[in-house]
């Protein structure tokens, strides 16, 4: 996977050819890949579906996380 970068905007994994450097608000500087580019220059529609499908890929995620860890005031 040396020829691969993880993307922690979408959550997945591109060749290092798709690898973006974006400026945030506040002036930093973040990789990103090119899908994530081209999905915020999309229409509101394409963008919503974008941002849905990486919040639920976020939350079972989370989930997951919060399953394997031991934590005896966890209550699911």
């Amino acid at each position: 996977m040396e020829d691969q970068f993880y993307c922690l905007r979408c959550g997945k994994y591109h060749p290092q050819s798709e690898k973006v450097i974006i400026t945030t608000a506040k002036g930093e500087r973040r990789l990103s890949c090119v899908h994530r580019v081209n999905a915020k220059q999309g229409n509101q529609a394409t963008r919503d579906a974008f941002g849905k499908t990486v919040t639920e890929r976020n939350k079972a995620l989370s989930k997951e996380i919060s399953k394997r860890s031991i934590n005896p005031n966890h209550k699911p």
